[in-house]
């Protein structure tokens, strides 16, 4: 279903934060609809926050689409896209700058040039928005500031190098400011080792020197200059500080190697081991996006992580190291073998189904099938593995709807987790966003990956107003988030892109103040009941 309309509408009353077993959360307002598991019926229904209790079965995606398309960038596109703005900032140099020039002066007369590009005509240099207002940008050459020094390769290659530079930046990393430049910084403990690392990340990604000072219990590494730290900010978008850093958005389309360096440059910058029997490879940042980020990162790789707060930090700990087993057995200087107990179903919803499962499978199995599934007497979980392994044995088809369901669950790693707790934040006076689409229309948010609800108003033609540039930026890096990497989802965010509007809920008054209940939600029910 296309997307039709971004909803903006003003809210004024409490914000919940919804908190699962696995530390996993997600912040919605009273009134908004969360995908609840009715144990009853064995569907998903859309249940308002309002309504939620403690122990209630909330739906959360653990398979994330992995992408691995991204093996080069080109700087000179990204800024293009990501921070315009800054493209009148930075000269662009090399053969195809001078070829560019050369393309200016037969095409444009020296009046012309004058007033549109005047660097080209006095310096022979021309600037990166000169290239964009043509539509033509370079991918050769090298980038600069005015009066700096410091070049930048306009192609990086998506190396291992590249993605462990990026974890020691969002680990250790800031973007620091000196007189009217700036520069990037990674901070690190007497580390000697990786210091040396990230010099050589440092030259391979982007051919620069890195310099470092060493103060008192710990050494710096400098780095780049204002050029650098702007593209850092603004076009990668590694967040200026601990408490907004993120994980780059061209991580999440890098190659499975590349994405493994980048969580080996942070856990090497953050970690966080506890040595006992439990061993498990953890991270602690203050900054909530980041925690969110890496857990779709890791489940990106098929790795299982819990998140909690520890204060005013975030800790995510990894449960299942298998896919980056030789960063986890680095980190914690041993051999890390665990496993996750949050990838599973409450025994309670297999139990009451062990008759119609066994009919499905031969008799000689049925022993084995016991054994995994029954034996504890629905009162704890059954693993994901031995759910999909006791599904291969199914000799036919089964007519059950409601094991229909749990085999649909298991199937596309949607876990169903108990919530821990509601907590209100507080009241607020604000303005919502949503994604309207025609129908019913699930998607994931928040920090795990939590199953949400909305519905669309579009098709009942309520008046609209234009998206801002806000708006549009937001399209833009919706379009780049891993969740929405799918054909589909690019079509729909495109038609959001095209139709440049929005909608507001009170516009609904249009139709008369009974319209939603005579008209509106019947329809809305009729649609759950047939979905």
């Amino acid at each position: 279903m296309p997307v039709s309309a971004m909803t903006k509408h003003a809210y004024d009353g409490d914000i919940f934060e919804i908190r699962t077993v696995g530390g996993f959360t997600v912040k919605t307002t009273a009134n908004h609809s969360v995908e609840v598991f009715n144990p009853e019926t064995y569907r998903l229904e859309a249940r308002q926050t309002s309504s939620l209790s403690e122990g209630d079965l909330v739906a959360a995606c653990f398979r994330v689409p992995n992408s691995q398309s991204v093996r080069q960038l080109n700087l000179a596109q990204l800024i293009a896209t990501e921070c315009p703005e800054e493209a009148g900032k930075i000269f662009v140099e090399g053969e195809q700058a001078e070829e560019f020039c050369n393309f200016l002066r037969s095409k444009y007369d020296k009046v012309r040039l004058r007033r549109d590009f005047y660097q080209v005509l006095k310096r022979n240099a021309p600037k990166l928005s000169y290239f964009i207002r043509e539509g033509r940008l370079p991918s050769q050459g090298t980038l600069r500031l005015r009066y700096s020094r410091n070049v930048v390769p306009i192609t990086i290659d998506v190396t291992e190098e590249f993605g462990r530079l990026l974890g020691y930046h969002a680990a250790e990393g800031n973007l620091e400011r000196h007189g009217r430049g700036g520069l990037c910084e990674l901070t690190f403990g007497n580390e000697e080792g990786y210091v040396r690392d990230a010099i050589r990340c440092v030259n391979k990604a982007f051919t620069l020197k890195a310099t470092v000072r060493a103060r008192k219990n710990r050494l710096d590494v400098r780095y780049g200059a204002k050029l650098l730290s702007t593209i850092y900010a603004k076009a990668l978008h590694t967040g200026l500080h601990a408490r907004d850093k993120q994980v780059p958005f061209v991580m999440f389309n890098a190659p499975n190697e590349v994405k493994k360096e980048f969580l080996r440059g942070c856990f090497r910058g953050d970690r966080m081991v506890n040595y006992d029997k439990w061993t498990r490879l953890s991270l602690k940042t203050v900054s909530r996006k980041l925690s969110s980020d890496l857990t779709v990162l890791l489940r990106q790789l098929g790795c299982v992580s819990y998140v909690w707060k520890s204060g005013t930090a975030y800790v995510v700990s990894c449960a299942d190291v298998t896919p980056i087993q030789d960063v986890a057995n680095e980190i914690c200087r041993r051999f890390i073998h665990t496993s996750s107990k949050i990838r599973s179903m409450p025994s309670a919803l297999v139990y009451p189904l062990r008759r119609e499962i066994k009919q499905l499978v031969p008799y000689g199995k049925r022993t084995q099938l016991h054994q995994m599934l029954f034996t504890n007497g629905g009162k704890t979980r059954v693993g994901y593995a031995r759910l999909s392994k006791a599904f291969q044995m199914f000799e036919t088809a089964t007519e059950s709807d409601r094991l229909q369901t749990l085999m649909n669950l298991v199937k596309n790693d949607v876990v169903l987790l108990p919530v821990k707790s509601i907590r209100n934040l507080g009241r607020t006076n604000t303005h919502v966003y949503d994604l309207e689409v025609e129908g019913i229309h699930t998607f994931v948010g928040g920090v795990g990956g939590l199953v949400l609800h909305n519905s669309d108003i579009v098709k009942y033609k309520l008046p609209s107003d234009k998206l801002t540039e806000i708006d549009i930026k937001r399209l833009h890096e919706l379009k780049q988030d891993p969740r929405y990497t799918d054909k589909m989802w690019h079509e729909e965010l495109d038609t959001f892109l095209r139709i440049k509007k929005k909608s507001e809920q009170e516009a609904f008054s249009r139709y008369g103040l009974s319209y939603i209940v005579d008209t509106y939600l019947p329809e809305k029910l009729k649609l759950m009941k047939n979905a």
